[in-house]
């Protein structure tokens, strides 16, 4: 039984990257042998074991065989007699299927290495047609890695991928995951770049047709944020239409759907930078301000950023605070009742927001 490190940890080692996670690869082994020695596996069918003590991963050596549509559409094949260079030819990249020995040994059968120096990324075998996930793997990789260049021959297999209606069977879930890991990344943007060059985008994000827009606004706002928020200003550069079509389509968890719906109005409400008055406080009721003040608040705060030498931001934030602390007293509760009460507490607000003109 052999044991190999493998995949990410290796590439990121060798470009002198932080190591966030590490995977093995055993080969000469059965499932047996290493539940004996104290591994967990993980799932019935997939041979894939955790360590007892660091609970990293540890992968039989394996192939794989397409045999359905879709990421999941394979069925697995790992027994002692496959070989490294095997389960490295199943991977997606060249520099994603070098591995290291025990003994510090790098393995590279594919020329990862290669390809690392000269700043490629680059297909391994046509299986990459295979798997749909792939496209959007190759566009993260492009936005971990801003410097490389996306090999000719990649772009032209990812084109025929597209092409062939595959992307429609990657779930909206996994779609979202991958942004998710994307906006961490140092060159969101060249996720977008890589979608388009390969003919995935508008597969992919149907309504959002101003690809080139979102690709200025993710480098201008990078630098800043690296988290789900992103997505919410990629909106901004949309057509609401579509943009609001693609939303409800998604798999958005419902935090960031709400913060989407609400952006472009709260923007156009912002850039306006006038004064507070009585259509300001009708919006903050549609926006449902006074029972979570602090959505809007977060909202706010990441479009402000797209907001140069302007204030309304800082008013608003201000404004609701004062709000917020209208509170009707048991004997304004015992003078009104229902909608009294609410128009009370609605001219109460009024008169703020007017003060502060």
């Amino acid at each position: 039984m052999q044991i190999y490190l493998v995949g990410g940890a290796v590439r990121d080692e060798l470009l002198k990257l932080p190591i966030k996670e590490r995977d093995w690869v055993v080969v000469g082994a059965k499932p047996q042998d290493l539940i004996q020695q104290g591994y967990k596996q993980v799932g019935k069918d997939f041979p894939v074991f955790l360590h007892p003590k660091t609970q990293e991963e540890y992968a039989l050596a394996r192939t794989e065989k397409k045999q359905g549509h879709g990421y999941k559409g394979f069925t697995v094949h790992a027994d002692p007699s496959i070989t490294l260079e095997q389960d490295l030819l199943r991977r997606d990249l060249t520099i994603n299927a070098i591995a290291k020995s025990s003994t510090g040994d790098i393995i590279d059968p594919y020329q990862g290495t290669k390809d690392l120096q000269h700043g490629l990324l680059r297909h391994i075998s046509p299986a990459f047609a295979e798997d749909p996930l792939r496209v959007l793997r190759l566009a993260r990789f492009a936005a971990k890695l801003p410097e490389f260049i996306v090999a000719e021959a990649t772009i032209e297999m990812c084109q025929s991928l597209a092409g062939s209606g595959e992307l429609a069977h990657l779930t909206k879930e996994r779609v979202w995951a991958e942004w998710m890991k994307t906006f961490a990344l140092p060159a969101p943007w060249r996720f977008v770049e890589v979608l388009c060059q390969v003919n995935a985008w508008d597969k992919l994000m149907p309504g959002c047709d101003n690809p080139a827009h979102i690709i200025t606004r993710l480098k201008q706002a990078a630098g800043t944020i690296h988290d789900e928020r992103l997505f919410i200003l990629m909106g901004l550069t949309c057509p609401q239409q579509g943009w609001l079509q693609h939303l409800k389509a998604s798999a958005l968890p419902k935090h960031v759907y709400e913060a989407c719906v609400l952006a472009a109005p709260i923007y156009t409400c912002l850039k306006q930078e006038s004064k507070p008055d009585e259509n300001l406080l009708n919006k903050f009721y549609q926006w449902d301000v006074f029972r979570r003040p602090e959505r809007l608040k977060a909202i706010v705060a990441v479009l402000a950023t797209q907001l140069a030498q302007n204030n309304s931001a800082e008013t608003w934030f201000i404004l609701i605070d004062k709000l917020q602390k209208i509170k009707p007293t048991k004997a304004i509760i015992a003078q009104y009742q229902g909608e009294e009460l609410a128009k009370w507490i609605y001219q109460q607000r009024l008169a703020v927001i007017m003060q502060q003109c």
